[in-house]
C-alpha cells in the first residue's frame, strides 16, 4: 500500500499516526481510509482485512492501550539509571531510514 508513498511516508510517521489514534481513542480519518484500501482481492482475504480492523478499532477505543504508552517510554534499570526507549526507537528508525535511502 506504502509503496508508491516511500520518499514520502517515513517510519517515523507511521509511529505518530499510530499514538493519534490512540490519543483520539479511534481511528484519525486518514487512518480509516488507508484501511479501507487495504481489502485483498479475494473473500476471505478481506475476511481477514475486515477482522484485523475490527482488531484494531477495539484496541483505540479502549482505554488499556492509552494507558500502556502513557508509562512505556522509561525503563528504570537496577542501579538506578534509566533507559529512554523512545530516544533508542527513533535513533532506530533513523538509522533503518537511512540504510533504506542509501540501497
Amino acid at each position: 500500500m506504502l509503496t508508491p508513498l516511500q520518499d514520502s511516508v517515513r517510519l517515523l510517521d507511521i509511529l505518530n499516526y499510530f499514538v493519534d489514534c490512540v490519543h483520539e481513542e479511534k481511528p484519525t480519518p486518514l487512518i480509516e481510509l488507508m484501511w479501507k484500501d487495504i481489502v485483498g482481492p479475494t473473500l476471505s482475504e478481506y475476511m481477514e482485512d475486515e477482522a484485523i480492523e475490527i482488531r484494531l478499532r477495539e484496541a483505540f477505543e479502549g482505554s488499556e492501550l492509552k494507558n500502556q504508552i502513557q508509562g512505556w517510554d522509561i525503563k528504570r534499570m537496577n542501579d538506578g539509571s534509566v533507559k529512554l526507549i523512545l530516544r533508542d526507537l527513533l535513533g532506530e528508525i533513523n538509522r533503518i531510514e537511512r540504510e533504506y535511502k542509501n540501497q
